[in-house]
């Protein structure tokens, strides 16, 4: 069940400019929903899931944990996929250090992921962040799990439109995480439902967050609020909060003469 009612989610698809008011709006409906739904963060399945993540990154080396706080949302959006006959497919856009990575790994039986990500970081890091030392972390950090993950290194537009191009693999979740520019986010958006199976899952991270330099109208918000638009007809809303999540319903052929 999403965390904020489908009028709220009406709003945001209708909305044609005025990101700030529907972006303070969530934020308060968030606030009263996390303070609602908190308790169920320790709900067995949860618990398990969150050790058996602890288990896998134990020996990480990590300079955020940015991403544990998403561990709530994923375990009942991301669990039909972690009862699924086959292992789950899935496409990361944005891996960081791979924490989000071992997630996927060890509460997906047997799943494989395919990472995408420059490994350069964005304005955002300018300051701060050792970013040259996050690849060698990635690396290190999924070593434990070879054959199950697959590093895509370079810019996702670029990586996305060779894994459409190539025709073949197909993908149970997609997580966008990538560029928080509007333009990239549904770019790897866009590419990455083409590649995403019916009745999967995409998660768009950071729809709430902020970074003045941009514009508002450039963040991801902007973006998320036009794929979802475009797919209007075509998919379920799981959850909306600091991340969106939904079920892709039914997939389109597209020409391609």
């Amino acid at each position: 069940m999403p965390l904020l009612s489908s009028n709220t989610f009406a709003l945001l698809r209708a909305s044609h400019g005025s990101w700030r008011d529907v972006a303070r709006h969530w934020r308060y409906r968030l606030d009263r929903a996390l303070r609602r739904t908190g308790p169920k963060a320790t709900s067995p399945d949860i618990v398990a899931a969150r050790a058996a993540f602890e288990r896998a990154s134990a020996h990480g080396e990590f300079s955020t944990t940015w991403f544990d706080a998403s561990i709530p949302v994923w375990v009942p959006a991301l669990a039909p996929h972690a009862r699924a006959t086959h292992p789950a497919r899935v496409l990361e856009i944005g891996s960081w250090e791979g924490r989000s990575t071992l997630f996927f790994l060890s509460y997906l039986p047997g799943s494989h992921v395919t990472a995408v990500d420059s490994f350069a970081g964005g304005d955002e890091h300018a300051a701060g962040y050792e970013v040259s030392a996050t690849e060698r972390r990635f690396d290190a950090n999924v070593a434990p799990f070879t054959g199950r993950v697959t590093k895509r290194k370079g810019l996702s537009g670029a990586q996305l439109a060779a894994l459409v191009a190539e025709g073949g693999e197909r993908f149970d979740v997609v997580y966008v995480d990538g560029s928080h520019f509007a333009d990239d986010t549904l770019l790897d958006a866009l590419l990455g439902w083409r590649l995403l199976m019916a009745g999967g899952t995409m998660i768009f991270d950071d729809y709430l967050w902020r970074f003045e330099r941009y514009g508002l109208a450039r963040n991801p918000s902007a973006a998320v609020h036009l794929f979802l638009k475009l797919v209007a007809a075509d998919h379920a809303v799981l959850h909306a909060g600091y991340q969106v999540l939904v079920r892709k319903t039914r997939s389109l052929t597209h020409y391609t003469g």
